[in-house]
C-alpha cells in the first residue's frame, strides 16, 4: 500500500488526538508504565484491574495542601472530549485500594475540564485553563493521596482517574472531617455501573462540599455514598454554666 503526504499528515493527526488523553501535572501524577495500563494518559481498564489510582507513587509528596485553603488542580493533554464531569477527591490510605475512601473535596458538573465542541487543540503538551479547588477545612495532617476522577462527555464512555501523593499541613488529629466527605462515583471499571451514551454534565448523586455547575442527569447505578457526621451533645457544666459540645 502506498501513502501519500496527505494521507501520512492525516494519520498523524489522528495519532495526536486518540493518545493525547488527559494528565494532571499539577499535583504531579503517579507515572504508569507503558506495559502496565498504557501510560499516564489512558483511561481505566474495562474490568477495573488498575482501579485505583493507575501507576507508581513518588518517593516523597509533591505538594503540601493547607486544610480551607484553595489548591490548583492543572491537566495537560488535547482529548478532551466536548469536556464532561469530574471529581476532585482524598484517601489516606498510601497505597489505594478497591476499597479504599475516596472522599470527595470538589465536583464539576458539566463543562470540565473545559467547555469544549471536541478535542481542541491538537497539541498533547497544551496546558488547559487551571482550575481551583479546595481543600476541606478540618482535614487530618500527614501523608495523602488526591485523586481527579473525569468521565469525558463525546466518545466512548470512560473513566479516567489520575492520583498524586500529597502531605496535608496543619496539626489536626481528628478524621471527622474525612468522614464527613461523600466517596467518588465510580463507573465504567468493572463495578458493573456504566455512565450511559448522550449524557451532557453529570449530576452527581453526593457532589461533595463545593460543587461548580447544576448537572443534568443523575446516574441510576451511583453506588456513591454519603459522608458521617459524629452525632454531637450538648452538655451544661454547672461549675462554668455555659455549654460545650462532645463528640459522642
Amino acid at each position: 500500500m502506498k501513502f501519500t503526504t496527505g494521507t501520512i499528515v492525516a494519520f498523524a493527526a489522528l495519532m495526536s488526538t486518540t493518545s493525547a488523553h488527559l494528565t494532571m501535572s499539577n499535583p504531579a501524577q503517579w507515572q504508569v508504565p507503558e506495559s502496565a495500563s498504557g501510560g499516564n494518559q489512558f483511561p481505566l481498564k474495562e474490568s477495573g484491574a488498575d482501579y485505583p489510582c493507575p501507576g507508581v507513587p513518588p518517593a516523597a509528596p509533591v505538594a503540601t495542601y493547607t486544610p480551607g485553603q484553595p489548591a490548583t488542580l492543572q491537566i495537560v493533554g488535547s482529548a478532551t472530549h466536548g469536556g464532561g464531569s469530574g471529581q476532585m477527591s482524598i484517601t489516606y490510605d498510601p497505597k489505594p485500594n478497591a476499597n479504599s475512601k475516596f472522599g470527595v473535596m470538589t465536583s464539576w458538573q458539566g463543562n470540565h475540564p473545559v467547555a469544549a465542541v471536541g478535542n481542541g487543540t491538537p497539541d498533547p503538551t497544551a496546558k488547559l485553563p487551571p482550575l481551583t479547588f479546595t481543600v476541606p477545612k478540618g482535614l487530618p495532617a500527614g501523608p495523602a493521596v488526591v485523586a481527579w476522577t473525569w468521565f469525558n462527555k463525546v466518545g466512548n464512555r470512560e473513566m479516567y482517574m489520575r492520583c498524586a501523593s500529597v502531605m496535608i499541613g496543619g496539626s489536626e488529629k481528628s478524621t471527622a472531617a474525612f468522614d464527613a466527605l461523600p466517596t467518588i462515583l465510580r463507573a465504567n471499571s468493572g463495578n458493573g455501573c456504566l455512565v450511559p451514551e448522550g449524557i451532557t454534565a453529570i449530576k452527581f448523586k453526593h457532589p461533595g462540599p463545593e460543587v461548580f455547575g447544576t448537572g443534568v442527569t443523575p446516574i441510576d447505578c451511583d453506588k456513591s455514598m454519603p459522608g458521617t457526621k459524629k452525632k454531637r451533645d450538648i452538655r451544661f457544666s454547672t461549675a462554668h454554666k455555659h455549654r460545650r459540645q462532645v463528640e459522642a
